[in-house]
């Protein structure tokens, strides 16, 4: 029996199973929105330990993360939700108006949205590294995501894309419920941290 629970198939299924729970954990923890910073940091943590192995006790490591540096991590996300939004709303004005130059403000905005996205994807695998004020944190995690393209903007990616189904596509995202609900969260942030590695790796070199 000790052998069975001890296989790769059984050590895959346990993490499948971790990765459920923290996924379903995450969402009640993100449902006040300003929660989501420590949240999200909190869930980051938690991945780390489910890919040591092992066995994680997940609410308890997760709950051990969310608490820690709460209001830097609460503080941290708030910078993220706010820029977003902004940017948001300048591209709503942006589509319903008519004005010279159209393209290369939609051009300008556009790359400013990805840099935040980018920025936002490193932010909260950085600070479940290393302890770090939020201004330091920002900037290192909009260095690291800007001197790393190709895999901030996949991790990046990866966290938008529920998102612009839910704004493009809403049949989409609405079909796809369960597995946003199930799963896609932490299995994102389980492929981001491993996706981020050699850039969380630099971000201690640069300290």
């Amino acid at each position: 029996m000790k052998n069975l629970w001890d296989s790769p198939v059984m050590q895959m299924l346990q993490q499948i199973t971790d990765l459920v729970l923290l996924n379903m954990v995450w969402l009640v923890c993100s449902l006040p929105i300003v929660t989501i910073g420590p949240a999200s940091a909190a869930m980051y943590t938690t991945v780390k330990s489910i890919q040591a192995g092992g066995g994680t006790r997940v609410i308890p490591v997760f709950w051990e993360a969310f608490t820690h540096q709460f209001l830097h991590r609460m503080l941290a996300g708030w910078a993220v939700l706010l820029c977003g939004c902004v940017l948001a709303m300048d591209f709503l004005a942006l589509a319903q108006g008519a004005m010279a130059g159209r393209a290369v403000i939609f051009g300008i905005f556009l790359f400013l949205s990805i840099l935040v996205l980018m920025t936002g994807s490193c932010l909260f695998p950085l600070m479940a590294e290393r302890e770090m004020g939020v201004g330091d944190s920002i900037r290192l995690a909009f260095w690291l995501s800007f001197h790393h393209l190709g895999r901030a903007g996949a991790a990046a990616a990866l966290h938008v894309l529920p998102f612009l189904l839910f704004l493009f596509m809403p049949p989409v995202f609405l079909l796809l419920i369960p597995l946003w609900i199930v799963g896609y969260f932490s299995m994102t942030a389980c492929l981001s941290s491993r996706l981020l590695q050699p850039v969380l790796r630099e971000g201690g070199s640069t300290l």
